[in-house]
């Protein structure tokens, strides 16, 4: 299994490079994830093509068509159970007890955003925290985001994809 998860991709429309990257990488994926702050409808709508995404609001998404979108999401896929969150409110000098605490136990992986800042951490045997860092506006690193692929949820592999 393969899952995209990208965040903070401030984007008024999608550009050349996020085009790009849905045509080559994303759209190849079985699931996609956006952890927030697309900044535009056109960005949520072009991503939403992909046959399973998965995207919450962020704190820079306003309009209607962000009104509509959950600010946390938990899903489960193929035995495995996601959760989604943008994050401006995380509790960052504790991010694994607060991150956690809001979820289910038995949630696999936990994927969120806001930081632009690239993050990994696996808190359980089969319990992962993920930040995908930023599509557009990095803090640290390159600008991107992040692969996970595996057969067995204790067995991660996880890719940084710079742009």
């Amino acid at each position: 299994m393969e899952i995209v998860v990208i965040s903070d991709t401030h984007l008024s429309s999608p550009d050349y490079i996020l085009e790009k990257e849905y045509d080559t990488q994303f759209s190849k994926a079985d699931i996609l994830v956006h952890c927030g702050d697309y900044t535009s409808e056109d960005v949520w709508a072009y991503l939403n093509s992909h046959p399973y995404f998965l995207g919450v609001a962020g704190n820079m998404d306003s309009g209607y068509w962000a009104h509509n979108l959950n600010h946390q999401l938990v899903i489960k896929f193929k035995g495995i159970k996601i959760g989604i969150l943008h994050g401006y409110d995380l509790d960052f000098s504790r991010i694994e007890i607060d991150i956690t605490s809001r979820f289910p136990e038995d949630v696999n992986f936990i994927f969120f955003g806001h930081t632009h800042t690239r993050f990994f951490k696996q808190v359980g045997d089969d319990k992962y925290i993920i930040n995908p860092g930023s599509f557009t506006f990095p803090k640290g690193h390159k600008q991107g985001y992040v692969k996970i692929r595996f057969s067995n949820i204790g067995e991660i592999g996880v890719q940084w994809v710079d742009l």
